[in-house]
């Protein structure tokens, strides 16, 4: 068995075991400060590791914690929602139009911020990483756009840098890390629903000095 870290929020970690012996997984909260373990009941296609991406936030409205398991199932994304207030799971509906891009969901850490969830995907199985996930844990509307396009990246993973949702792509060569870029998103200043990526820095490995 082994253990993989999904989420933090408020010193509180979302951690998923996945056994060896079959595809079946578990995921539980743990505040390492109170020294305390929430286990998180799973059902049905929930409990299949390599189909179900988790998040973890915090929702101000309800004013509750709530962890959010997104599966792909021929084409068809599912989303279901776990509310630590109520300890139920609900099924908020997805609607369609830009989800309809995606074809596969990235196994990367989803990232909390300003009270969304945010993961990756794919719009086709052969590319990389194009698009991203946005989870409105008050709303619960999910949402997708896409990503600034690259030529070339090996991985792709979100975070959040000076007090924005940031994007970093790392190119590897020959098993070593030789290029990485870091793009922030910013929004519009006209109107606050329309958001714009920029690239912050661009850092060659190989040189000896890099852009920013």
């Amino acid at each position: 068995m082994k253990y993989k870290l999904k989420g933090c929020v408020d010193g509180v970690l979302l951690a998923r075991t996945v056994c060896f012996n079959n595809d079946e997984n578990g995921i539980f909260l743990w505040n390492p400060t109170l020294k305390k373990i929430v286990d998180i009941p799973l059902y049905g296609p929930l409990k299949k590791a390599p189909k179900v991406s988790f998040g973890f936030g915090f929702d101000s409205v309800s004013n509750s914690y709530k962890v959010v398991a997104l599966s792909l199932e021929k084409n068809d994304l599912k989303i279901k929602v776990y509310n630590l207030g109520s300890r139920l799971w609900t099924s908020p509906k997805v609607k369609r139009g830009l989800i309809d891009n995606v074809k596969h969901l990235s196994s990367s850490r989803f990232v909390n911020f300003e009270g969304c969830v945010y993961g990756l995907a794919r719009a086709e199985i052969t590319t990389g990483k194009t698009h991203y996930l946005c989870f409105n844990l008050s709303s619960e509307a999910l949402t997708c756009a896409k990503l600034p396009d690259v030529k070339y990246a090996s991985r792709r993973h979100l975070a959040v840098l000076y007090e924005s949702l940031a994007l970093v792509d790392e190119s590897i060569y020959d098993g070593n890390l030789r290029h990485i870029r870091v793009w922030i998103r910013r929004r519009d200043s006209r109107t606050s629903c329309i958001f714009s990526w920029i690239e912050l820095y661009n850092l060659d490995r190989g040189a000896k000095s890099f852009k920013y």
